[in-house]
């Protein structure tokens, strides 16, 4: 693999916090604020936390956030060529699409409202580059986060603005692959934002072989050519005194080699392709030093888009289409106060789905 990067104009930068590098005093002074939804030491958090730091991230060359979470005690990973899947303590039941995992950027849900899946892989819509670092809270949180957060909530903590600054990035890899990025960040007075954009294309083995199609009349059991992957993600960050906007824009398309729910082996045209984008806006107020206020309203938005090339009756491989679209908007509230060494949380939120759709159909026939 040939890694390549640079970078330019670098007006200003702040290196990233390794807390493998920190004292037992040091790291008594970091903070998290996903356990409980206000920043507070770890060994103060009323769950068992763990954090992965960017300087992590690059040390060790993850490319996906599931490479990272698959570094954790008691977590594991599994890849079908299509999605990855996060397992937890042995628990990772097939076909949920990791729904039973919360996962936040910012605090912001993207688990989605047609699958409530959590997309960790290549799909995730945030590039690892813009990553400051991942909080994971183990065990049920649905209390505080709402629904999903049974085996734990995942929030990805994304860089501030390092002064002003513009970044260059890319790299090449194995079956063609390459990436590229280019962010921004701008600081003034108490004005500051951050701005991303990043590709990623690669074409996948040429061959592949699944001895399950072993057979003259399936290629010996070889894909040809059926494993591409390819994503686009934007991300901007902009923040005034306590007043935060963010949102972000991914769409990524992944070939499958598989031949999986009865498609046509070795056979092009079966893909899915998924699309997540979200707005948020956010505020945080300090009301006095023991009570805090956030208010959070957002849009997101999911599409879905797989097609599968299937048998009809005389042999032919016609496509079967199928679609997951969701539109929804929220907005919740919390207010949380220190009470000696207790704090009391209480909140509310309002959800809103306006479109919450699925296809499924061949070409040809009518949706269903």
């Amino acid at each position: 693999m040939v890694l390549a990067g640079f970078a330019l104009l670098r007006a200003q930068t702040t290196p990233d916090q390794d807390l493998t590098g920190l004292s037992v005093e040091e790291l008594a002074r970091t903070k998290v604020y996903s356990a409980s939804r206000h920043l507070e030491a770890p060994r103060e958090a009323p769950s068992a936390v763990s954090i992965i730091t960017s300087e992590e991230i690059r040390r060790y060359g993850w490319r996906t956030l599931s490479d990272a979470l698959n570094s954790l005690r008691g977590f594991y990973t599994s890849y079908d060529r299509n999605y990855s899947y996060l397992g937890v303590r042995g628990f990772l039941r097939a076909g949920d699409y990791n729904s039973r995992i919360l996962l936040l950027v910012n605090g912001h849900r993207l688990n989605d409202n047609v699958y409530d899946s959590a997309q960790i892989g290549t799909e995730f819509p945030i590039d690892l580059d813009q990553i400051d670092r991942i909080e994971i809270v183990r065990g049920p949180s649905s209390s505080l986060f709402g629904s999903n957060a049974v085996f734990g909530v995942i929030n990805v903590i994304t860089r501030k603005a390092a002064g002003n600054s513009i970044e260059f990035s890319g790299d090449t890899s194995s079956y063609m692959g390459r990436t590229g990025r280019i962010s921004g960040s701008f600081q003034k007075d108490r004005v500051s934002g951050v701005v991303s954009a990043s590709m990623y294309r690669n074409d996948g083995a040429s061959q592949l072989f699944f001895p399950e199609f072993n057979a003259p009349q399936t290629n010996g059991g070889m894909a040809d050519n059926l494993d591409g992957d390819r994503y686009d993600h934007a991300f901007a960050d902009l923040q005034y005194k306590d007043l935060r906007l963010q949102g972000a824009f991914s769409t990524r398309t992944k070939l499958l080699p598989t031949a999986a729910f009865d498609t046509v082996f070795n056979q092009p045209g079966t893909r899915t392709t998924d699309a997540r984008g979200y707005f948020d806006a956010s505020y945080h107020r300090a009301l006095d030093p023991h009570t805090d206020f956030d208010l959070r309203g957002y849009y997101d938005a999911y599409r879905y888009d797989g097609t599968y090339m299937t048998a009809n009756g005389s042999g032919a491989a016609i496509p079967n289409l199928d679609y997951g679209l969701a539109d929804w908007i929220g907005i919740e509230t919390t207010i949380s106060r220190s009470l000696g060494r207790h704090r009391i949380t209480a909140g509310a939120d309002y959800e809103y789905n306006f479109r919450v759709d699925q296809k499924n159909y061949n070409l040809g026939s009518a949706p269903a």
